[in-house]
Order: structure tokens, then C-alpha cells, then sequence
């Protein structure tokens, strides 16, 4: 629904995936889009481990075309991090693999807006086009507010409750007179466990779960939709999602392989404004 991932393993722990297009085999189909197959790592009889971070710094940035030639190059600043550790619990029987993932960024994001001066937050429009009053008519015609300027009576307490939220201008004219400077923050971890169990030769299980939690601050929106919101106006949204699975193998020749598997996955977060409850 909102256009995000609930489940991203740890790349430590992949072991190899798939991607499916079209003509799904049966366990894979119903699905209009691709199909990607993530299978993790299991563990082994010795014991290896992970450790890794990657950083990117505004210390290694030029200026973005938009931002303020007087003002620091705005911060941004992403780690993405984690590790893993495979091995035995009981030699050639059951092993056990564990890993985890975070990735933290904090991007500062430039934008132009239109936003009403304050002669206009004030009902004075002189010099602008005509104001029309919408419910003065005489002989069917509209007729304009005097001196193009509303008079307080006639303000909407919604708008003027509304326009106390919105920034005044800092650039001039009454077009593109707001430059925005905000912080787009995400933070992401992802956990995963799986247990592998050989109880003979031909029959042989796991157990995972993967856990994933994310939270997303955009202050400008999303943009899926195309939208550009102002400052104050963006969204939260917040993702928390576990997911299990389950699977047994048995062979019963060489030319015959029965296996079952079970899934299930639960997600919970949503979207919120930070102009919540005003």
C-alpha cells in the first residue's frame, strides 16, 4: 500500500535468489509483478562470522544546484552496518545461523516553494490580480473585494489556523519565495536466525525468522504521487514486520524429492502527518 519493503534480508545472510517473471512455477504464482526467491544461509560445521560498514559523508559532496550559495553544503550522512556468524550446535546435525543489519541515513533535502506573503496572510492583495467576493452578486455579477483587500469578518478561521502553519517567505516576489532546507532521516534493522536440523541422510529441516523495523521521515512527501509538500507537511511512516517459515525435505530415490514448506508473515506501522492533532 505504501510502496515499501516489510522484509530485507542481510545480504551476509543470503546465500543465493531468484528472480521470477513470468510463466510462475505453481508454489510462486498469483502474482501480477516479479517474483524475487531469497534463500538464506544455513550454517556449517565450522564456524565463520561477518563484520562490515559502509559510510558516505557531505564531507565528500559538492553543493546540490539548489541550495544556498552562502550557507554549508547541507549534511548528509548514511552507515550501513552489520554482521553474521554461522556454525554447529551438534556436529554434522543441527547448525545455527544468525545475522543482523541497520542501515541509518540523514539526508538534508532542498526545495522551492510558493507560499503567501504576509500583506497576503494579512487580506491585503493590492497590485495582484482582482480579488472577487463569492458571495457579493449584483445584476449576476461578481463584485470585488474594496481595495482588494479582505476584510478580517471574512476570513475562514480554518485558513487563517492552517496559514499559521505554513512559513512565511525568504526569497522575494510572491512565486517560488520560500527556499526549504529539511532532513530526511530513515533508519532500518533487519534481524534474522535460522535453524538447520539433518535428522538422517534423506530427511532433513529449518526453521527462520526474519524480523524487520524501518522508519521513514520524508518532509517533503513521499513523491510517489508526484506531490511536493511543505515544510512541516511531510509524512512519517513506520514499518515493523515479522516473518517465519518452516521446511522438511525427504528423499525417497534418487529421481524422487517430497518437500513442505510453510510461511507466514505479519506487518504492522502506517503513515502519519507530523501536523498531527494541531
Amino acid at each position: 500500500y505504501f510502496n515499501n519493503l516489510v522484509i530485507s534480508p542481510s545480504v551476509d545472510s543470503v546465500q543465493e535468489f531468484n528472480i521470477e517473471k513470468t510463466s510462475y512455477t505453481p508454489e510462486f504464482g498469483g502474482k501480477s509483478g516479479a517474483v524475487i526467491n531469497v534463500i538464506t544461509k544455513s550454517g556449517t560445521n565450522a564456524f565463520h562470522g561477518t563484520l562490515f560498514e559502509f559510510v558516505r559523508n557531505n564531507i565528500f559532496d559538492s553543493r546540490n544546484y539548489f541550495d544556498s550559495p552562502s550557507a554549508p553544503i547541507p549534511p548528509f550522512r548514511q552507515n550501513q552496518f552489520g554482521a553474521s556468524v554461522v556454525g554447529p550446535i551438534v556436529r554434522n546435525k543441527t547448525f545455527f545461523s544468525v545475522s543482523y543489519e541497520g542501515q541509518s541515513v540523514r539526508k538534508s533535502l532542498t526545495q522551492t516553494f510558493s507560499v503567501p506573503t504576509a500583506d497576503m496572510r494579512a487580506g491585503n492583495f493590492a497590485g495582484e490580480p482582482v480579488i472577487y467576493d463569492p458571495i457579493s452578486v449584483v445584476a449576476g455579477q461578481r463584485q470585488p473585494f474594496a481595495n482588494h483587500f479582505i476584510p478580517v469578518a471574512r476570513r475562514d478561521p480554518v485558513a487563517v489556523a492552517l496559514l499559521a502553519h505554513i512559513p512565511l517567505p525568504n526569497l522575494p516576489g510572491i512565486a517560488q519565495n520560500l527556499r526549504a532546507a529539511e532532513t530526511e532521516q530513515s533508519s532500518v534493522h533487519t534481524y534474522g536466525a535460522r535453524l538447520d536440523h539433518q535428522f538422517r541422510p534423506s530427511d532433513s529441516a529449518f526453521l527462520r525468522l526474519s524480523v524487520f523495523d524501518a522508519d521513514d521521515f520524508s518532509p517533503f512527501g513521499s513523491g510517489v504521487l508526484q506531490e511536493s509538500l511543505l515544510p512541516g507537511f511531510g509524512r512519517n511512516l513506520n514499518t515493523k514486520a515479522v516473518s517465519i517459515a518452516a521446511s522438511w525435505s525427504h528423499i525417497f530415490s534418487p529421481f524422487r524429492l517430497y518437500e513442505f514448506r510453510i510461511g507466514g508473515l505479519g506487518v504492522s506501522g502506517g503513515q502519519s502527518s507530523p501536523n498531527g492533532g494541531n
